[in-house]
């Protein structure tokens, strides 16, 4: 997951206009995030990733966030259950949403137009003894 090696100055030259960069040294974490994703979506979504591995000389290590998250993917996609997930998100939507839903559900044609869009899930990732699980966001 480590990549090559490269310092902070380097990362600010190679910032797109569509790029805004966090160094966040309590984590000793580097992030470029999508600056349309934020303005578009009021989201922040990682672009690019750097563990700090000399803060006096600003060395950072990239990491591979695909993969990274590719990895995390295959090792919980076993723990999800898509129907709580659809029963979480349907039981706790509007009521008159919900009624409208139903009825238009019952129509194929709007039923074959229906997809999917961004919510919120999570799965909690327990830790070693003396570790506080964490909570991952699988969706926002």
């Amino acid at each position: 997951m480590v990549c090559k090696m490269k310092t902070i100055t380097e990362l600010m030259d190679e910032l797109s206009k569509t790029e805004y960069l966090v160094i966040d040294k309590y984590d000793g974490l580097v992030i470029v995030y999508s600056r349309e994703t934020l303005i578009e979506h009021g989201q922040e979504r990682i672009k690019r990733l750097y563990e700090i591995i000399d803060a006096q000389k600003g060395y950072v290590s990239e990491i591979d966030v695909n993969g990274a998250i590719q990895e995390i993917i295959s090792k919980i996609s076993d723990k999800i259950e898509l129907k709580k997930v659809l029963k979480e998100a349907v039981a706790t939507n509007n009521p008159k949403n919900l009624v409208e839903a139903l009825k238009r559900l019952q129509d194929q044609k709007l039923r074959k137009k229906a997809k999917p869009v961004k919510g919120c899930y999570s799965i909690k990732i327990p830790g070693n003894k003396g570790q506080r699980p964490i909570e991952l966001t699988l969706i926002s």
